[in-house]
């Protein structure tokens, strides 16, 4: 049998991978939520232990997490769901006014001898435009409520399985075994990294909530709503959660309250990542800078807003899965922002020891004398 090169290796691998993508990106709609699910799933494994801890049975706890995952996520696409009907209906009011605003910086500029073309000729400034952009932007968050809906479901079902498949997971890798130690080891970063996000999403949420409220600013709740599901996306996930507060705040109460709402978010994040949860996002699954950016945008292509959501976990997952074998070790390590723990390779952890035996006495001894 010949031996393939390594040209041929390298191409065979890179065509599985654009059948794999094709794939994946195909059946977004579908294992993009199912993906989200499974890893809230994972998350909320250490509060079923901690309950466990304190001697209630294992489906009690199981169903205590489901109940308030439940009652959580339902209360929360009820409440965007409402807002999101209320601001369509202040849209017209919202268009008239940001007409205006466009009107008056187009004159302020031409006393100062700055060109601009007035809101109503301008295509780059055209309102229907802008209204159509957000009309799309609705459009996505409303598809992003049904497969939170369908996340809702499945994560009902992984949360009663996830126990017992880790049980499992033990039970047959062993305790001892490398694979059974990456599982783990996974398993603790993906929870680590929701519970620091969680922690500093909802501070950041409060905060930008309570900075909008007090700036007068319509729709406070649900900008506080989505920075925190934004603040997942490390980096540019609050700038994106911001954005809409600050062109309302802008229409609403002119440029200078704009700022000031600018300013307030930017100090609010910094209290957040490095006062109160100095534990970045990138260091909780240590990857680095550049691998979070790639990842962000990788995943967002493939399965849109939710796959920018969870990026940060699904890399990992495939970290582990490079870190595992020595020939793609070097990638995983390129990829962490402080090196892996070195293990040994998955192919080198299968036992070499004689099978047990299993049958009765007389088996056995004719076992032996063979």
């Amino acid at each position: 049998m010949m031996t393939q090169s390594p040209i041929a290796r390298v191409l065979i691998l890179g065509a599985s991978l654009v059948v794999v993508v094709a794939g994946l990106r195909a059946a977004a709609a579908f294992i993009a939520p199912a993906l989200l699910a499974m890893l809230l799933a994972v998350a909320v494994l250490p509060m079923i232990h901690w309950l466990e801890r304190k001697r209630l049975p294992t489906w009690v706890s199981i169903l205590l997490v489901i109940v308030g995952g439940l009652l959580i996520g339902s209360a929360l696409i009820f409440f965007v769901s409402m807002s999101l009907v209320r601001l369509g209906i202040h849209l017209p009011a919202y268009q008239e006014s940001f007409t205006a605003k466009l009107t008056a910086l187009a004159n302020w500029l031409a006393r100062y001898g700055v060109p601009m073309p007035s809101a109503s000729s301008s295509e780059f400034f055209s309102v229907s435009r802008i209204f159509s952009v957000l009309g799309t932007v609705f459009g996505i968050l409303s598809r992003g409520l049904t497969a939170a809906l369908l996340s809702l479901l499945l994560f009902v079902v992984f949360s009663i399985e996830a126990a017992r498949v880790t049980r499992r997971i033990g039970t047959q890798l062993g305790v001892e075994s490398p694979a059974a130690a990456r599982f783990v080891r996974l398993g603790k970063d993906i929870a680590s990294y929701f519970r620091v996000r969680a922690y500093n999403n909802l501070f950041v949420g409060a905060a930008l909530t309570g900075l909008f409220w007090g700036f007068g600013v319509d729709f406070a709740g649900l900008w506080g709503v989505l920075a925190f599901f934004l603040g997942f996306i490390p980096n540019i996930g609050l700038p994106l959660a911001v954005a809409p507060a600050v062109v309302l705040a802008w229409i609403q109460h002119g440029g200078l309250t704009a700022l000031l709402i600018i300013g307030g978010a930017i100090l609010i994040n910094i209290l957040g990542d490095y006062v109160l949860t100095p534990r970045m996002a990138g260091k909780a699954l240590n990857m680095s800078i550049a691998t979070i950016f790639l990842s962000f945008i990788f995943w967002a292509w493939i399965f849109g807003p939710l796959g920018a959501l969870i990026s940060i976990p699904l890399t990992s997952i495939v970290m582990m899965a490079l870190d595992s074998y020595r020939e793609t070790r070097w990638m995983a390590n390129l990829m962490s922002a402080q090196g892996l723990k070195e293990y040994p390779d998955t192919e080198s952890t299968v036992s070499t020891a004689p099978p047990p035996a299993t049958g009765g006495p007389d088996e056995q001894h004719e076992q032996h004398n063979a």
